[in-house]
């Protein structure tokens, strides 16, 4: 009975490391289906799973199959380890600094007093309802709300001032994109060491079904081309919220490239945001913060919000010289 069992066991071992080399590899081609690139976002458990696969082969001896989940380790390992590569900051950065906070409220039942501990100079909230609006003044005494478009769905917003930041918000919109699409995303611009900044609190579609993927891809299109307009007139710009994306999905990379911009998280390791339901560790980073090339991320973090099934993501970043 105890070698029916081993055997059961090491042909699941097996099995699942076939399962895991075939997600790994399968989340590449996300463009083919659009299942694949959900199975492509789990990539730091797919690496986590082939370590103990590969220490159940090794225990029983088994080299022949302990090169299977090897390659799948590799596979993932490359894809990760960038974000831990530490960037040195140079000399060459601006005398000032921005910091912005994003959080996903999931409908203003997230518990907003652990905000207290990230001060920022911009509060960028989402899933905002008329009710959350309500209580701004208590909840944010040291803040001003700049714009607020609050709804009943998943996809009012609204964004904050620190009284004490040193910048001016200007040209305030609420954007549709498409402009068909009736998600409201904030856009502002302000000055930061002398250079002209364009804010915006970016939310998109979850993915869950091949018509929600492919508006998806529609958002991210039109979020890249006004990122792209904008910095062809001399803006930087920062892309903030919850994307429904893991970084090293290839709809991010492609988001990346088309629109300009590189990933705040990299040289700061994984900074899981999702979900509230297992322990941080064991999340998804699908809240970020992408920047144009002129500005450099000092500081970035993740907590976890009671009551939101997001955590909150907070950068501070300044500018080249």
């Amino acid at each position: 009975m105890r070698w029916r069992a081993s055997a059961v066991l090491h042909g699941t071992v097996i099995l699942g490391s076939f399962i895991i080399l075939f997600f790994s590899i399968g989340g590449f081609f996300s463009h083919l289906d659009w299942r694949l690139g959900w199975y492509g976002h789990p990539r730091p458990h797919y690496w986590a799973a082939g370590v103990l696969a590969c220490a159940w082969f090794a225990w029983h001896e088994k080299w022949g199959w302990f090169m299977l989940p090897m390659l799948g380790i590799g596979i993932n390992i490359a894809v990760l380890a960038p974000f831990y590569e530490r960037i040195e900051l140079t000399d060459e950065v601006g005398r000032h600094d921005l910091s912005i906070l994003h959080l996903n409220t999931n409908r203003g039942e997230a518990d907003l007093d652990v905000l207290d501990s990230f001060p920022a100079d911009v509060l960028f909230l989402q899933e905002v309802t008329p009710g959350l609006e309500a209580r701004f003044k208590n909840e944010f005494p040291d803040y001003e709300v700049a714009i607020s478009h609050p709804l009943t769905t998943t996809q009012g917003v609204a964004m904050l001032i620190h009284q004490d930041a040193a910048i001016e918000p200007e040209l305030m919109t609420v954007h549709h994109m498409p402009w068909y699409n009736y998600r409201p995303l904030i856009t502002t611009r302000v000055r930061l060491n002398d250079k002209r900044l364009y804010l915006m609190s970016l939310h998109t579609s979850r993915p869950h079904h091949d018509h929600a993927d492919a508006f998806q891809q529609l958002e991210i299109d039109a979020a890249a081309e006004w990122s792209r307009e904008q910095q062809s007139f001399g803006s930087e710009v920062v892309m903030v919220g919850d994307l429904n994306l893991t970084p090293w999905s290839t709809r991010f990379q492609q988001f990346l490239n088309s629109s300009h911009t590189s990933d705040s998280m990299i040289g700061f390791g994984i900074q899981n945001s999702w979900t509230a339901f297992v322990p941080q560790w064991m999340g998804l980073p699908i809240d970020h913060a992408v920047h144009s090339k002129g500005l450099v991320v000092l500081d970035r973090q993740t907590a976890p919000v009671e009551g939101s099934d997001h955590g909150l993501l907070f950068v501070r970043y300044t500018t080249t010289e």
